[in-house]
């Protein structure tokens, strides 16, 4: 029964992301930095939890848990540098921020490597 849960988590992010794209006319980036935003939006509120409490890793997977991470992770460092953690981000941010990166790294250079428009002489 979880990975229904799941499947109508995901399923409701990413249908809200295609309503931007289709209905509002929002460019990829532009769809993309609004669900970051609003994840990190309702992780600031306290609502994301619930989302994630009923949707598991259905709304961990979507863009908008990369928003609502983030968020988490600037909450972290202010508990325990007060407002200037604002500023130093904890070493959750980090290993959130490394792990994003390495994703983005191994899919480009998959992505580069079988669908390169560069022909070979």
């Amino acid at each position: 029964m979880d990975f229904i849960k799941v499947f109508i988590t995901g399923g409701a992010i990413c249908f809200l992301g295609q309503l931007l794209l289709t209905k509002f006319k929002l460019s990829p980036p532009k769809m993309l930095t609004t669900i970051i935003i609003a994840g990190g939006l309702l992780e600031i509120l306290g609502l994301y939890k619930y989302i994630a409490a009923f949707g598991g890793e259905g709304a961990q997977v979507p863009i908008s848990g990369l928003g609502s991470l983030f968020a988490n992770a600037v909450k972290t460092g202010m508990a325990e540098q007060g407002i200037l953690g604002i500023f130093m981000f904890s070493n959750t941010f980090y290993k959130i921020a490394g792990i994003v990166i390495l994703t983005a790294v191994v899919v480009f250079i998959i992505t580069a490597r079988f669908f390169s428009t560069i022909k070979e002489k």
